[in-house]
């Protein structure tokens, strides 16, 4: 059985440094295909990678390699029993990779029904305590799907801290692509134990748009925060820090079933 992933266009960016495609692996429940024989490589386009026997393939990632900017990648994978006629199995247009990052595409799956966030760290929010022995700000940051309320989820209270680092990964169902994701930043006014966006002091807000969010790579990256509506707009340069990636909840079951699976390496979302 052979699989086959053509780079159909890389383009490149201001320098004329051109993306690569690198680290291809195929996945079967979930698992690295590990005895598979790689027979064409780059430079030597296409890749084309043989399996020891016929088996269910359920995905597949590469790292985009770059050194320098967001590139779009544009690809193509086929499958074969022979190595003679192939099929279309999977394609994409312009995906635009993040350089370094890692590219998961679940197979015969469906649409993604469910969105993993990992809310990474803030700088630059405002201090709304009115008093010194008060300290600044006990920040705690909100993301939710747009139109969607009971999505909402909230990260842990960073005591004292206008530039707080969550590190903390979320699981936000019933996403749909198309959905937008609102982010609420907060100052806790009941220590680290309880949250309520009645009596707590809404710090910044943000929106990350659905056409940011890619279908196959997510998102990562920083968005400018915003005041909300009626306050001073916020200091140049406060930002928060986030990374998204659609899945399937089924495909997702099913791969952490696996023996040997490890979700971050299967996800390809490690907490920084």
């Amino acid at each position: 059985m052979f699989l086959q992933l053509e780079v159909l266009d890389v383009q490149g960016g201001a320098s004329g440094y051109k993306a690569c495609v690198e680290h291809l692996r195929f996945y079967s429940d979930g698992k690295p295909i590990m005895d598979h024989e790689i027979i064409k490589r780059p430079p030597n386009r296409p890749w084309i990678v043989k399996l020891p026997v016929p088996m269910k393939v359920d995905g597949y990632a590469f790292v985009c390699g770059s050194r320098e900017e967001f590139l779009p990648v544009s690809w193509i994978v086929f499958g074969s029993p022979t190595g003679q006629v192939w099929r279309e199995v999977s394609a994409m247009t312009d995906c635009v990779c993040r350089p370094g990052s890692t590219v998961r595409v679940p197979l015969g799956h469906g649409v993604p029904d469910m969105l993993r966030v990992i809310v990474v760290k803030a700088k630059g929010l405002p201090n709304t305590e009115v008093s010194n022995h008060q300290g600044v700000s006990d920040t705690y940051c909100r993301i939710w799907l747009d139109g969607k309320p009971e999505t909402k989820v909230a990260t842990q209270v960073i005591q004292d801290s206008l530039d707080p680092a969550w590190k903390e990964r979320i699981m936000l169902r019933g996403y749909k692509p198309g959905d937008h994701l609102r982010i609420a930043v907060h100052n806790s006014n009941f220590g680290t134990t309880i949250k309520t966006t009645v009596k707590d002091d809404l710090l910044a807000v943000a929106t990350i748009r659905s056409d940011r969010i890619n279908h196959f790579g997510g998102f990562e990256g920083e968005v400018d925060l915003l005041a909300p509506a009626g306050h001073a707009p916020l200091k140049k340069g406060a930002k928060i820090w986030l990374k998204l990636r659609p899945h399937n909840h089924n495909f997702i079951s099913r791969s952490m079933c696996a023996d040997g699976a490890k979700e971050a390496d299967w996800l390809g979302d490690r907490v920084p």
